[in-house]
């Protein structure tokens, strides 16, 4: 065997060698990044999914204010509301007064 062509035959093991490396980084990264992706993608269902539960407490919450405001309708004539169903509005400056009063 001549040297040149020993050269040759180093010279392309290593340069497979050094973009295998390469390829094996650009791997790393994707992984890394669907990796990344994935997690993402559960957290974002986990909040969905809690906005699914706020969302099913507001629909309650306006059934029950839709029958206070109406007065029980015939369907819910011979139901009385329980007291977790009854709104009360309250005004926040009248709860403070009679907070600060209260401490006096």
């Amino acid at each position: 065997m001549r040297p040149s062509s020993a050269a040759s035959i180093r010279a392309s093991h290593f340069g497979t060698g050094v973009s295998s490396a390469t390829r094996f980084a650009e791997k790393k990264k994707e992984y890394d990044a669907v990796k990344a992706l994935e997690k993402t993608t559960s957290e974002l269902v986990e909040r969905l999914d809690a906005l699914g539960d706020d969302s099913e407490i507001m629909a309650d919450s306006g059934r029950v204010a839709s029958r206070a405001s109406t007065g029980n309708d015939e369907e819910h004539a011979s139901e009385q509301p329980s007291k977790a169903e009854r709104l009360v509005r309250l005004e926040i400056a009248a709860l403070d007064q009679q907070e600060t009063s209260s401490r006096k």
